[in-house]
């Protein structure tokens, strides 16, 4: 029960103009993933929602090959956690073989309070894990000087805003993709991803969004009212 397995299809409205996976779609299935698995294990059910909620503070995505259209699996599982911060793993299947592994960071946020707080107090016993399958790397902070420049500002509108009553979190990666030439994607894929997620985003702010990149090191940020509130750093890869 610690792991969970299930079967999943990437059809033709999954994929983008090249015919490969768009991440911000896998990054909403991963999410419902996780949300299915929670409350299998009896961290989350309905009653938690408007007073409690899970929120990504971090995420790693290595992608070895181009998702296409076909027939998948997705295997998740939690890791080792600590009072505030619990690691949730993932691993997408391709004739049982990984093709993409993932690494998330989540925590417990009072949605009245907007701020983090123990399971505990929402009455939520997280079980003893004493294994875990494969430990798969965390993102680390970026150190680098990026000489960002600004691209565009955006409102952030009602498609853009889950139950948390904030940003979803695959819209920063799709919003990161709007930022590329598009024609990036008909030789290369995104081969690895790492997105920090510092601050959420309410309806109705205007994010303002810097990019920088090289020959395949892209490196984005969104800031509301000069706050930080997420940078995402991605390698592209060539088919």
């Amino acid at each position: 029960m610690l792991e969970y397995k299930k079967d999943f299809e990437i059809n033709y409205q999954n994929v983008d103009y090249t015919g490969k996976l768009k991440l911000s779609h896998l990054l909403d299935v991963l999410s419902n993933v996780a949300t299915t698995h929670a409350v299998m294990l009896n961290v989350w059910n309905g009653s938690l929602i408007e007073q409690y909620g899970w929120v990504l503070s971090k995420m790693h995505l290595e992608i070895e090959e181009p998702i296409t259209a076909g027939d998948y699996q997705l295997l998740t599982y939690p890791g080792f956690a600590s009072k505030v911060i619990f690691p949730r793993y993932y691993q997408l299947l391709k004739e049982e073989q990984p093709i993409m592994k993932a690494s998330s960071i989540w925590t417990l946020l009072d949605l009245k309070k907007r701020r983090i707080t123990m399971p505990k107090r929402a009455g939520i016993d997280f079980p003893k894990i004493t294994s875990v399958k494969e430990e798969i790397a965390v993102p680390q902070e970026m150190t680098e000087v990026i000489p960002y420049q600004l691209k565009e500002e955006r409102t952030v509108r009602y498609s853009d805003i889950d139950t948390n009553q904030h940003m979803n979190n695959a819209r920063y990666l799709e919003w990161a993709c709007d930022l590329m030439d598009y024609t990036v994607f008909k030789d290369q894929f995104i081969h690895t991803v790492d997105i920090f997620f510092k601050h959420e985003i309410a309806p109705n702010e205007k994010v303002s969004l810097f990019m920088y990149h090289d020959e395949c090191h892209y490196y984005f940020k969104g800031t509301v009212n000069e706050i930080n509130c997420f940078e995402i750093k991605m390698v592209m890869k060539n088919k």
